[in-house]
């Protein structure tokens, strides 16, 4: 991805959130799972990458497992 490409798709994400600077941060963390999920190097790197809220349910999930265990 070049430079202009990334610049680009961070001005789509500015525009489509206006001055919501959380959903700004949600665009981007999309754009970044995308990218993580999908570019060669990184796709054979991770076997799972999640939103961060997605994490912290699977976190608490775990917790809550483990204590009933």
């Amino acid at each position: 991805m070049s430079s202009q490409n990334f610049n680009d798709l961070i001005e789509q994400i500015n525009q489509s959130a206006g001055d919501v600077q959380r959903e700004r941060g949600t665009l981007f963390e999309k754009l970044v799972l995308a990218y993580l999920k999908n570019e060669p190097t990184y796709k054979a790197l991770y076997q799972n990458v999640w939103l961060l809220a997605d994490a912290l349910i699977l976190k608490k999930w775990t917790i809550f497992i483990q204590s009933v265990k």
